[in-house]
């Protein structure tokens, strides 16, 4: 649990919208969000949400139009492909770990 000074060093930390251009200090930074930007939009599949935490958590669970680079980049593919929830990451680089999932890999393009 963070301690009372660390709390006041976090309300004077400089920080940058991620939605606008908007730049001003971390303590005013949510009344900001509340104010300006009540119901953001995802950037992928333009769902509407009510506040930016239920986007993020969308982004990074439910959004199955977020586009990534091709998983086999390394292989020479530079085609963009779809991150699709629920797949397990794989590291592309490691060979063995491709073979071990032993299925087939859809990338959606």
């Amino acid at each position: 649990m963070p301690d009372k000074g660390f709390k006041n060093d976090m309300k004077t930390l400089p920080i940058i919208c991620s939605f606008c251009p908007w730049n001003d200090l971390f303590k005013d930074y949510e009344e900001h969000l509340k104010i300006k930007h009540p119901n953001p939009i995802c950037e992928f599949c333009e769902e509407r949400f009510n506040s930016t935490i239920k986007l993020a958590e969308h982004k990074q669970k439910e959004c199955t139009k977020i586009t990534v680079p091709c998983p086999l980049k390394e292989f020479g593919c530079s085609e963009p492909g779809f991150f699709l929830v629920g797949l397990p990451k794989i590291d592309c680089q490691d060979t063995d770990s491709l073979s071990k999932w032993n299925t087939t890999i859809i990338i959606v393009i």
